[in-house]
């Protein structure tokens, strides 16, 4: 998860509305942090990728990119 500014503060914001007292906790962990990555990315990210094979989906960019360059989409617009 990526925390920008805006985000960020409507992220805080809402997690004190939901869940008080867990504000404080995140952003003694991630202060104003651009990425806010769990403790258990790496697990995650493997899950991700194992669902993503198990049904032909593209999630690593250079597998995006690859695919894409292979089979060039062309859009014709009339005018």
């Amino acid at each position: 998860m990526t925390l920008r500014d805006i985000q960020r503060d409507y992220y805080y914001e809402h997690l004190d509305k939901y869940f008080p007292g867990l504000k404080a906790k995140y952003q003694k962990i991630y202060g104003l942090s651009y990425a806010c990555n769990s403790l258990n990315n790496n697990k995650l990210y493997k899950r991700l990728a194992d669902k993503c094979k198990e049904y032909n989906i593209h999630f690593d960019i250079r597998d995006i990119n690859n695919s894409y360059l292979k089979n060039p989409i062309q859009l014709a617009f009339k005018l």
